[in-house]
């Protein structure tokens, strides 16, 4: 029977993995028979810098085949974000995830971060030379800007103002604090510098919740409510100007499906960015 501490590693290689299959099933089915089907509940941290859509593939994949409820909190980046009313990067951006499993159909996964937007989005903007709209962020002296490139000097904006701030110095918690990984501030900055083709290790952290719904209201009990709650938000009369009530994560696997149907757009920018990274490394060039 393993103990405590390989039960543990096995949940935090688990939920930390690139991939959902990198892990054996056999571990992930003792880890959930021996802790998971106990208590009900399992939470394993990483200090191990994973990559946070490592996080975000396990709460997907999880969420759709363990009949099993996950949260996810990751470090994304070094600190990029501002604290309400402050004008210097001090947090990252908080991303974090749930992921809840649906009957007979793909999981409901909420995924998102505490900025008002992503400072990768930023950066594509600002490489085409466009603005950005107000309250996405401020430039190196503290004021607000719809220049994207005076934004890739400055800071993001928490969404929604101190509710945002408030997510994100939560989610830091979790996420560093917590499992005693390095604050967003203190992670290198060398990758946030336009152009940069640097890879800095961070050790940043990651946390993540497993909740098994059979401990609490039952598993059927937990679904058929979903699917209840899910309905009652879909048929809900539209807006003006809406023509569909959709669930939060619905874009993205409508996007997914397209992009396996017709492959992924990228634009030329990007195709120069992987062109220049792939002689560096020594490999094929992706073919157009």
């Amino acid at each position: 029977m393993p103990t405590p501490t390989d039960l543990s590693e096995i949940l935090a290689n688990f939920a930390f993995s690139t991939s959902y299959e990198d892990l054996p099933q056999s571990a992930v089915e003792t880890a959930k028979k021996s802790i998971l089907d106990t208590m009900g509940v399992i939470v394993a941290a990483s200090r191990m810098e994973p990559a946070v859509e490592g996080v975000i593939d396990f709460v997907r994949e999880s969420g759709g085949r363990a009949e099993s409820s996950v949260l996810a909190f990751g470090l994304r980046v070094p600190a990029v974000m501002a604290a309400f009313g402050g004008a210097e990067p001090r947090l990252s951006n908080g991303p974090f995830a749930w992921g809840f499993p649906r009957r007979g159909d793909r999981p409901l996964v909420v995924d998102m971060a505490a900025s008002a937007t992503a400072r990768g989005r930023i950066r594509q903007i600002a490489v085409r030379g466009g603005p950005i709209p107000e309250g996405w962020a401020l430039d190196a002296e503290g004021r607000p800007t719809t220049d994207a490139r005076a934004a890739m000097d400055g800071v993001v904006l928490p969404m929604a103002g101190p509710k945002g701030y408030g997510i994100g110095l939560v989610n830091e918690i979790l996420a560093a604090v917590l499992g005693g990984a390095n604050l967003a501030v203190d992670a290198p900055r060398a990758f946030l510098a336009a152009g940069s083709t640097v890879l800095d290790s961070w050790q940043v952290g990651h946390l993540a919740m497993v909740i098994d719904p059979a401990a609490f209201a039952g598993l059927d009990a937990f679904q058929g409510e979903l699917e209840r709650l899910i309905l009652a938000v879909r048929t809900s009369r539209p807006a003006a100007g809406v023509t569909e009530v959709i669930l939060p994560g619905e874009p993205e696997w409508r996007h997914r499906d397209r992009n396996l149907r017709e492959g992924i757009p990228l634009p030329a920018e990007t195709f120069a960015a992987l062109d220049t990274f792939a002689d560096e490394i020594g490999i094929a060039r992706v073919a157009r």
